[in-house]
């Protein structure tokens, strides 16, 4: 199905730059919003970027805007990983913690379910990780999203082709 690339890496990285300065130019943004995790997708996307406007290709008054978003299940690890590629990508980077956010959006489903699922502490079932999950993913996405308004600019995609051809996303 997929081939494994066997051509001109710098070529094809160049490329890639070339496209991505090129839509921020022509849909007239001033800035990327990320969503940093400490995995490597996001670290792979960030210094992209972050090399595009380097070489020039973006204006100096572009911004890579990265932001931490743990809610609850990050480790320090990812946390620690996290910050350092916002620092060393990022021309601006944050921890925001929206685990109270997330959380009373699960109080209000239960307020509106009348029944207290998500606040129920003994229910440690596999519909509720999920749940909770979805809510997580969606708490991040409206800030980023936000981000993007706010700063006229675009959220980065860091999904990888495996995870788009497994359809690895929440449910």
């Amino acid at each position: 199905m997929y081939e494994l690339f066997e051509g001109d890496y710098k070529a094809l990285l160049e490329s890639i730059q070339r496209n991505v300065a090129d839509y921020f130019k022509r849909n007239n943004l001033n800035a990327a919003i990320i969503g940093v995790s400490g995995g490597i997708d996001s670290a792979l996307v960030a210094a992209i970027v972050a090399k595009t406007k380097e070489s020039g290709l973006l204006p100096q008054d572009f911004m890579l805007h990265g932001y931490s978003l743990p809610i609850g299940s990050n480790t320090d690890e990812e946390i620690s990983r996290a910050e350092n590629v916002g620092k060393s990508y990022c021309d601006t980077f944050h921890e925001v913690d929206l685990w109270e956010v997330a959380t009373e959006f699960g109080h209000a489903i239960d307020v509106a379910e009348k029944q207290p699922f998500f606040q129920d502490k003994w229910n440690k079932s596999i519909k509720k990780k999920i749940r909770f999950g979805n809510i997580k993913a969606r708490v991040r996405m409206i800030f980023l999203y936000d981000m993007a308004q706010a700063y006229n600019g675009l959220v980065l995609s860091t999904d990888n082709l495996t995870e788009y051809n497994l359809g690895f996303w929440t449910l």
